[in-house]
């Protein structure tokens, strides 16, 4: 890696470890492996301002009830329907409220720090196992992420009850879930593998539960297959407590992005440019080169675009008409008997919207990440991870790792570059 930054550093070109297997994800029914990076440096200033970040966006969190208590509120500062809101917020909001952990993906860009979106539910808590430590050392910055998980469930846990975490195995990272349990001792099971007593208690082998980990989507919450009501009312009567919170997506809306800002004027230094648009401005997207669509589809797809790799043809078109609420123009626009992965993500993009509606949509500039070079001799665009767990402490522990790829939507499915502070 080129110093072009000091926040991080490294040798020219970054060792493939190929003798440790990662975990692997299952990403739409196609499994992948991952790759592992020998280790890059991070200097103290950039812990210092992932630190500073953490705890700026983490009492924000504690203002999200608040911002959704009433629809006109929610419309304005996450674009959602009514439906949406009477059915996927009002729900919970006489519940408690708890959120243990969050993500914050970043690009390191010239020098600085731009966030790029909210990870409520960051997948990779499981990864700080033993394979970190064979690489780091003892000194390995991230070693303490399951013991500061543990604290934080333990300091909410009823009193003579039990921690659970909920994942399943189709999970794309259901892997790294299996491993996060191993670490912090606690066992793993699925939604449907819950018992609900006649009083609403939750139990599982008999034994009595007080706090489900929430490792999958809020969706399933509202699947009768997969949670059924009793165990929904149990859920929503506080009976047993849910961590994070339902709410608490809502928090990592695209669009909502553009709010951090005016909530906390100190986080503007973090902050890309960026801009909320709503369905009128669907005529003139493509004159926005050099920018990022986002936007959420609220049937469990986020829509992350760099709209430079979708202009002209058929592609833009169906955009545009996802974008301007337009279902059958989107669908239409598709060349009948395509069956390519961008064609079928795309339908299933205006399927969703279609289904569940949404009005506003988030443009954001786009900013070169530091690159890495791998010993293969590729290029690599990397992604800052930051991970934090919030237990009583004033500032939330703060985790660091890097995601690294060929193409420039970095993801957890890629290459994993492990932390040494400088």
């Amino acid at each position: 890696m080129n110093e072009q930054a000091s926040l991080i550093t490294s040798s020219d070109r970054l060792q493939i470890i190929d003798h440790l297997n990662l975990p692997k994800v299952n990403i739409g029914s196609e499994e992948r492996s991952r790759k592992l990076l020998e280790p890059i440096r991070v200097s103290p200033e950039l812990w210092r301002k992932a630190a500073e970040i953490g705890g700026r966006i983490s009492e924000l969190i504690d203002k999200l009830p608040n911002l959704l208590k009433d629809f006109e509120s929610a419309k304005n500062l996450f674009g959602i329907t009514e439906e949406v809101y009477k059915t996927r917020i009002e729900p919970f909001l006489k519940m408690p409220y708890h959120v243990l952990y969050f993500g914050v993906d970043a690009v390191v860009s010239n020098g600085e720090i731009k966030i790029v979106e909210i990870n409520p539910q960051a997948a990779s808590l499981g990864r700080y196992d033993e394979q970190n430590r064979q690489i780091i050392g003892e000194k390995d910055p991230n070693s303490s992420i399951s013991p500061a998980l543990l604290e934080a469930i333990n300091e909410i846990l009823p009193q003579n009850k039990r921690p659970l975490i909920i994942s399943h195995p189709s999970n794309a990272f259901h892997a790294n879930h299996q491993l996060l349990a191993q670490q912090i001792g606690c066992q793993i099971a699925t939604l449907q593998d819950l018992e609900v007593s006649a009083s609403g208690q939750i139990h599982i082998s008999g034994k009595e539960i007080g706090l489900l980990f929430k490792q999958f989507s809020t969706n399933n919450l509202f699947d009768q297959s997969i949670c059924p009501k009793p165990l929904f009312d149990a859920i929503q009567n506080g009976k047993v407590l849910l961590a994070n919170s339902p709410l608490f997506p809502f928090f990592g809306d695209k669009v909502f992005l553009a709010k951090l800002a005016e909530l906390d004027p100190m986080l503007s230094q973090y902050l890309p440019k960026m801009e909320v648009i709503r369905s009128d401005a669907s005529s003139t997207l493509f004159k926005n080169m050099g920018k990022w669509l986002k936007g959420e589809t609220r049937g469990g797809k986020e829509i992350t675009l760099e709209l430079a790799e979708y202009r002209g043809g058929w592609k833009q078109k169906v955009i545009e008409a996802i974008v301007a609420g337009d279902y059958e123009a989107a669908i239409k626009a598709i060349p009948d008997g395509l069956t390519s992965k961008t064609a079928e993500r795309l339908k299933q993009y205006a399927l969703d919207v279609h289904l569940h509606g949404t009005n506003s949509w988030l443009l954001q500039d786009h900013y070169p990440p530091q690159q890495v070079t791998n010993s293969d001799g590729d290029n690599l665009n990397t992604l800052l991870r930051m991970y934090f767990v919030r237990d009583n402490k004033k500032t939330p522990s703060t985790f660091i790792e890097f995601f690294a790829g060929v193409k420039s939507r970095v993801s957890a499915a890629g290459f994993t570059i492990p932390v040494r502070s400088i």
